[in-house]
């Protein structure tokens, strides 16, 4: 009897990218959700939209998506990724690898625009407790930067429509901490 081996890698340019935009309602308008969901529909991306209903709303969909061991991509609901910026992430060989955006004034990136592939990063770097949506992105990089993973950097930027971000602060650092470019 021959044993037939069936790979489970993935054809990253094969395949559909596993788009993810976790939403909140904002201001009781859908105006910058609609603006995400018609951009990436225009380019060809059948992303799943997942309503966060409580503060620890992000933490539970993160986690499912990390049990699950399968490679995602995050957008955030107001996260405008330019034309063939997710098919870079999918196609891209780092497991840990995100386009920046501004927030406050900084060049960051945070979970906003970012593929993840938790078969090649280990246990979840999410503490065992809930945590609330403002600090999971911060523990997901420290916990990430413990086990000397580096997040992987693309470019140039994507655009980010929270304008209150963008108004907050004058400052503008261009340089992104923690992430490598190469």
């Amino acid at each position: 009897m021959e044993l037939c081996v069936v790979s489970t890698k993935i054809h990253y340019e094969d395949s559909q990218p596993n788009v993810v935009v976790p939403y909140a309602d904002v201001n009781g308008t859908t105006a910058i959700l609609d603006a995400v969901k018609l951009n990436l529909a225009n380019q060809g991306l059948k992303p799943r939209l997942i309503r966060m209903e409580r503060d620890f709303s992000y933490d539970q969909l993160f986690r499912r998506l990390w049990d699950a061991r399968q490679p995602f991509i995050l957008v955030e609901h107001d996260i405008i990724p330019f034309p063939g910026a997710l098919r870079e992430l999918w196609m891209c060989p780092e497991p840990w690898c995100g386009f920046p955006y501004y927030v406050f004034g900084e060049l960051r990136s945070y979970l906003g625009c970012t593929k993840f592939d938790p078969s090649r990063l280990g246990e979840c770097p999410l503490p065992d407790d809930l945590m609330p949506w403002q600090t999971i992105d911060k523990l997901i990089e420290k916990s990430l930067m413990k086990r000397t993973f580096g997040g992987h950097l693309h470019s140039p930027p994507v655009t980010h429509l929270n304008f209150f971000h963008s108004r907050a602060s004058g400052r503008e650092n261009v340089h992104p901490v923690f992430w490598s470019t190469e």
